[in-house]
């Protein structure tokens, strides 16, 4: 039981902090947190991104992408932003009514940002794997399940499934290897 509870810490810290990438206008604390990953890791690819995530770039060059890339300023300045309906082409208000029930049923503050921000998606998954882990510390293995499936459900249905497609558009904008390395890390950890 032990190591489902690392498991789920883990996927919680994991998401917690991709979450941030993109939710937070960078600061020296996320560059120290991108600083403090493992040197090494098994992989080539995921080497890659934390080697990028390491880089020692310009906080104002960092800022200037980070509003490029996640924001939308502009269609020429950038790519579209990532929000899961720009991507899906989905009806709006039924996607956002969708995500705020799951968002509701599990407990979770979506306030701040837009229901289907990747942020807030990411944030989300990271909410669930931190009560999956609650639920198995205090005893309650069925709790626990429900949230590891509401986990899996949600992972493949949204962030999944559409964020590839964005970063694929944004990767060409990037002007960082730091977000370069964000948005693989963020690709890797989805599929």
């Amino acid at each position: 039981m032990t190591d489902r509870i690392n498991e789920f810490e883990t996927d919680a810290a994991i998401f917690k902090f991709l979450a941030a990438f993109y939710s937070v206008n960078p600061s020296e604390e996320i560059l120290q947190a991108a600083r403090e990953l493992s040197e090494t890791v098994e992989g080539d690819e995921l080497q890659d991104c934390i080697d990028n995530l390491r880089r020692g770039e310009n906080i104002l060059e960092l800022k200037q992408d980070w509003t490029k890339l996640f924001r939308g300023v502009s269609p020429e300045y950038g790519p579209t932003p990532p929000y899961e309906q720009l991507y899906t082409g989905e009806d709006l208000l039924a996607l956002l009514k969708e995500l705020a029930q799951s968002y509701t049923e599990a407990g979770f503050d979506a306030s701040g940002e837009r229901q289907d921000y990747i942020g807030t998606e990411l944030a989300f998954l990271s909410f669930l794997a931190a009560e999956a882990a609650k639920a198995l510390r205090n005893g309650d293995e069925a709790l626990a399940e429900e949230y590891a499936e509401r986990f899996e459900s949600f992972f493949t249905a949204h962030p999944g499934r559409w964020f590839p497609a964005f970063r694929k558009t944004a990767a060409s904008h990037a002007s960082t290897g730091f977000y370069k390395g964000a948005m693989a890390l963020t690709e890797f950890s989805l599929t």
